[in-house]
């Protein structure tokens, strides 16, 4: 087993600087294309507080609210007792189920009043059962777009170890499918052992469908020294469902095939077909300090390699120090059991300690 921490290549920083300078082009080239819905929705707070603005979406316990005076505040679920609009939202519940309609009328505390497009009356909503909401009559893409930017150093005069770290990622959500573009990239050197670095681009869009149910395509280039691996290049696809999903929490699973082609440090390459198992986990916090635990595992049986099994697993650990800027903790595992490269380690892992931040 070795260990491999992050240094990024200069394309590697390049792509991150790119990555942020296009979510803020796009978001500029948006933010002026579509009106917004007037600012005429109501909030009630659990404390009594009544604020005017526009609903812009609930995702992940969180309510995004633009105000005339204050911009765009996040007012925790929890904390919301009623809630008026003349927008029309799509309400997700626990359950999966998705709702059509106008909360018109306040309601009961803790409850909704929807207007259901499709069943012309009126329906009772709870809001402690609500997981998401998305604004319709609204559509800019800069109020779809989330990222985040983090970079991890360290060194040890001992035995003169540098580390490195690079991660970004982007991801867009809309009522129907969500895209992720995630990079990460890792190196260490000492004056012992030569440079080792990993790599990672993937990008994977979900379509969602009803029950919680969904379908995924993803593709992915990765590169990896100490497992031999020069260049691997994954498409795949499969469906899935959200096992848990409220204003804390969600689980998800997932089943599929991909195709790969590896290229190897010894000059050998393959092509082969695996299967996909994957599972992953997310745990919010949002009273402060805010906190998000995230785990992801990945297992890749080959049907073109007799016994050979890949994994890929992470956790990581956000803390926000202060608004937007975070500390990242993260731990990642990746394993082959039939490594295709002569002299190629079974397993690699990464430990990195970054700081970042998060911009919607």
């Amino acid at each position: 087993m070795t260990s491999c921490v992050a240094k990024p290549r200069a394309s590697a920083l390049v792509f991150g600087v790119l990555l942020m300078r296009l979510a803020g082009a796009l978001s500029l080239m948006w933010s002026g294309g579509l009106s917004a819905a007037p600012k005429t929705d109501v909030v009630i707070l659990i404390n009594g507080d009544r604020i005017t603005g526009e609903v812009k979406e609930l995702e992940r316990g969180i309510l995004s609210y633009s105000t005339d005076f204050i911009g765009t505040i996040n007012i925790e679920w929890e904390k919301v007792a009623q809630l008026q609009s003349g927008q029309l939202f799509e309400v997700e519940m626990m359950d999966g189920t998705r709702l059509y309609g106008r909360p018109e009328s306040l309601g009961d505390q803790g409850s909704l009043v929807l207007l259901v497009e499709d069943r012309g009356g009126e329906r009772r909503v709870p809001l402690d059962e609500t997981v998401r909401i998305a604004a319709l009559d609204q559509g800019r893409l800069r109020d779809r777009l989330d990222g985040y930017l983090s970079l991890g150093w360290s060194a040890a005069a001992a035995n003169d170890v540098s580390q490195y770290s690079l991660g970004a990622g982007l991801t867009y959500r809309d009522p129907k499918r969500l895209w992720d573009l995630d990079y990460s990239g890792s190196s260490s050197e000492s004056e012992t052992s030569p440079a080792s670095e990993s790599q990672s681009l993937e990008i994977e869009q979900r379509r969602f469908l009803r029950d919680r149910w969904f379908w995924s395509g993803a593709g992915a280039l990765q590169t990896n020294d100490a497992l031999g691996l020069d260049l691997r290049v994954l498409l795949g696809g499969g469906f899935g469902r959200y096992v848990i999903q409220s204003a804390h929490q969600e689980l998800g699973a997932l089943a599929g095939l991909a195709v790969t082609r590896e290229e190897f440090s010894d000059g050998t390459s393959q092509r082969s077909l695996e299967g996909i198992l994957a599972a992953s986990y997310d745990l919010f916090k949002f009273d402060d300090p805010e906190i998000d635990i995230s785990a992801d595992l990945s297992v890749f049986p080959s049907f073109s390699v007799s016994g050979r099994v890949r994994t890929d697993a992470g956790i990581t650990v956000s803390y926000e120090i202060i608004k937007d800027f975070i500390y990242q903790l993260s731990f990642t595992h990746t394993y082959d059991s039939e490594p295709q490269s002569a002299g190629a380690t079974e397993s690699d892992w990464t430990v990195v300690t970054s700081l970042g931040y998060e911009f919607d």
